[in-house]
């Protein structure tokens, strides 16, 4: 009788084993699938986000395999997506020897290895989680293209990476023209040392990249503090309309000029006549202007104290009967 209830014993562990491993499967069956919906789904968000936008984009799974090459991607690389979807040639489009892209990079982790792939990295302000990179390439798509990325990934809710995004910006103009300016800016920074008035260059947003000591002495302000401030913030705010005017004009027109209060930090206002003339690279392009400005303030209360007196002459002659000449 015992063994028989031994039996018994038996065959209910491994009826229940059973029922447990079928339970298993069941569920590992359920998530296989709730992850291949998920991939589906995200594929969709994929072709929706990255298909219309008019910004170079490219996505990749996680086995570093190309799943999307957006059209706007294709235009710039000159490389067609059939190339590439289902490849991990993705590099291909940027370098002549395999290395890990932006993307890769976001996928397998190895953020220490940044350093030697490219000269400017951080994290990225645009995707959560993501990375951001900026190099010179010098056969992108036939030409010489600063490209700025931007990758990052598309995770499930358990933080499982599905898919990274990358996204492209060429910046090559705007590139060229600021180490342009940083050029022209250094070899005239000697000259701008020995002006008595204040020396302002800025970029084609109107923002400072170089001054002189004086600059720095009339506003008050650290090179820290200046170091890529709108012009329009030095002046006061009834005069910005004006001062963005003279600036608009400069980059166009050739010259631009305005009078207004300057800020000085600490101290009140000064009068400040700030005229603008544009900088051009060696082809003549405009890349953007220098301003000079002159301090006014005792010029401008020097006519306001004769002004004052005149009309207080005036009004004392008035009283006089007799004739008076001056």
């Amino acid at each position: 009788m015992k063994d028989e209830d031994k039996t018994k014993e038996q065959l209910r562990n491994e009826l229940a084993e059973k029922r447990r491993r079928v339970a298993e499967l069941e569920k590992s069956e359920f998530e296989h699938k709730r992850a291949e919906e998920a991939l589906r789904e995200s594929e969709e968000r994929l072709r929706w986000v990255i298909g219309g936008s008019a910004i170079p984009a490219f996505a990749i799974n996680s086995e570093h395999k190309v799943i999307y090459w957006n059209r706007a991607c294709e235009e710039l690389t000159s490389i067609k997506a059939d190339e590439l979807i289902g490849t991990d040639n993705h590099w291909k489009a940027f370098y002549s020897h395999k290395r890990p892209c932006v993307a890769d990079i976001v996928i397998d982790g190895k953020f220490e290895g940044m350093s030697s792939l490219y000269k400017k990295y951080s994290k990225s302000n645009l995707i959560p989680n993501g990375i951001h990179a900026e190099d010179w390439y010098p056969k992108l798509g036939g030409k010489e293209r600063y490209i700025i990325f931007d990758a990052g990934p598309l995770q499930t809710r358990q933080g499982k990476i599905i898919a990274v995004i990358e996204t492209l910006q060429d910046i090559t103009e705007r590139k060229k023209a600021e180490e342009a300016l940083a050029k022209i800016a250094a070899e005239q920074k000697n000259i701008m040392g020995t002006i008595s008035d204040g020396i302002y260059m800025l970029d084609m947003s109107g923002n400072l990249v170089n001054w002189n000591k004086v600059a720095e002495t009339v506003s008050g302000l650290s090179a820290k503090e200046l170091r890529d401030k709108p012009i329009v913030e030095l002046f006061a705010e009834e005069d910005r309309t004006a001062v963005a005017e003279a600036v608009t004009k400069g980059l166009k027109e050739g010259a631009g000029e305005v009078t207004g209060s300057f800020l000085r930090k600490g101290r009140s206002p000064a009068i400040y006549q700030w005229s603008t003339v544009p900088l051009k690279d060696p082809q003549g392009k405009v890349i953007g202007l220098t301003g000079v400005g002159c301090d006014i303030t005792e010029q401008k209360q020097t006519e306001e104290d004769l002004a004052r007196i005149a009309a207080e002459q005036e009004n004392i002659m008035g009283t006089i009967s007799d004739g008076i000449y001056m």
